[in-house]
């Protein structure tokens, strides 16, 4: 059934639907159409093929969600939204040099919840 059908659906019953997009942390079908907003994870000083949570160290991350905030705006008119943004692992982070350096540069320490 078509999202916007199931919002009609619920809304002429008095039902009210709040979307939750957990991110950064569950963005794993994200992934499967922009795999590039993932962090990649690191073993040692190499990628180890796996990925974390979305990137926040590139410009495409924001961009995806900016659009993807937009879209999600017009579909769910209800003035809330779940981001989610907790449960994520930070073993990825921790693991990515561009994650540890864009936390100095902006002045994090090792305060990785501050990425959520």
């Amino acid at each position: 059934m078509d999202v916007a059908r199931v919002i009609e659906y619920c809304r002429l019953r008095g039902i009210r639907v709040i979307p939750e997009f957990d991110t950064p942390g569950h963005a794993e079908a994200i992934a499967k159409s922009h795999p590039e907003i993932l962090t990649p994870c690191y073993s040692g000083d190499k990628p180890n093929g796996k990925v974390g949570p979305i990137d926040p160290t590139t410009d495409r991350t924001y961009s995806f969600l900016d659009t993807f905030y937009r879209e999600i705006a017009q579909l769910f008119q209800d003035s809330m939204l779940h981001l989610g943004g907790d449960e994520v692992n930070f073993d990825c982070w921790k693991s990515n040099p561009k994650v540890r350096e864009f936390m100095q540069s902006h002045n994090l320490g090792d305060n990785y919840e501050a990425l959520q």
